[in-house]
């Protein structure tokens, strides 16, 4: 059906149509946009670096101890590792778009990235600080590089992003005057808000007593976690929706156990394995006739 709209007096003719049927929920976990934040140390990079086709955008420094495929790629010994800059991430961005090899872009970690860009609009504005330029515009500008920038990669056909960020714990206050905590990721507010409106998980990463877990959903919202993907995904056997999950000691396998829990194919770190009974219960003792 053609239509016909003005736009700066012009005619415009535009094909439109009604869809037929409901989108397609995608059934590979890796065609999804993800979060994980946590501790320093838990093996959040080398569970996404294990992801199919997974390139690192790391800007974080000085890490070297990773055999991962990553941007820019690890200097020789001895000569200086070159740090990922914004202009570098953009060319690096475009490279990856137009890949076959790489389907899924790591951002480690998200507040380096935002951090970047902060540094690189306010060196283009010759300022030092956004509030240097008057009514908001250089925090505006900063809004505008960063988001676009991602969603380039983001909206990119056949590509999804997997984003790293560590860990704090941040006050909130309650209507009713009371106030609470919620361990949530570092990345600041401003750069939080392309998060929350395009990852479709968030996940949080952690040690409990020893064992390296992964938090799904947190009904106590004392974790921010996000799990809103419609259809049955990350449920146990039982078809029971998972909060909890544990990683292996290996953190190479920790993106198959997590797509495991993403087919319903594992028990929640907390209840565990029900105990089932026998399918045949034991004979019983033939009980004396009393006298």
């Amino acid at each position: 059906m053609a239509t016909t709209t003005a736009t700066n007096r012009k005619k415009v003719t535009t094909s439109l149509s009604l869809p037929t049927r409901p989108n397609e929920v995608p059934d590979s976990l890796s065609a999804y946009h993800i979060m994980i934040f946590g501790r320093k140390g838990s093996g959040k990079t080398t569970l996404l670096a294990n992801m199919p086709k997974a390139l690192v955008f790391m800007f974080e420094f000085g890490r070297r101890n990773l055999a991962i495929n990553q941007v820019p790629p690890n200097a020789p010994e001895g000569e200086e590792q070159l740090r990922l800059t914004w202009p570098n991430f953009l060319e690096y961005r475009d490279l990856f778009i137009e890949s076959d090899k790489y389907t899924t872009a790591v951002i480690d970690t998200h507040d380096r990235c935002y951090e970047a860009c902060f540094k690189y609009v306010c060196s283009e504005l010759g300022i030092k600080h956004p509030n240097d330029l008057e009514y908001g515009k250089a925090w505006d500008a900063i809004k505008t590089e960063f988001e676009a920038s991602l969603l380039a990669m983001i909206e990119a056909p056949g590509k999804s992003v997997a984003f790293i960020s560590h860990a704090k714990v941040r006050e909130y206050k309650s209507f009713d005057g009371s106030t609470y905590e919620r361990v949530e990721p570092t990345a600041s507010p401003s750069s939080q808000g392309i998060i929350n409106t395009t990852c479709d998980f968030i996940f949080m990463l952690d040690f409990v007593e020893g064992h390296r877990v992964l938090t799904i959903r947190d009904h106590s919202n004392m974790t921010l976690t996000a799990c809103g993907v419609e259809g049955n995904v990350f449920l146990d056997p039982a078809g029971v929706p998972l909060n909890r999950i544990q990683l292996t000691d290996n953190p190479k396998e920790g993106w198959q156990t997590l797509v495991d829990a993403f087919d319903n194919k594992l028990w929640d770190f907390d209840r565990g394995e029900p105990v089932r009974r026998r399918a045949k219960s034991l004979p019983r003792k033939k009980r004396k006739k009393s006298i």
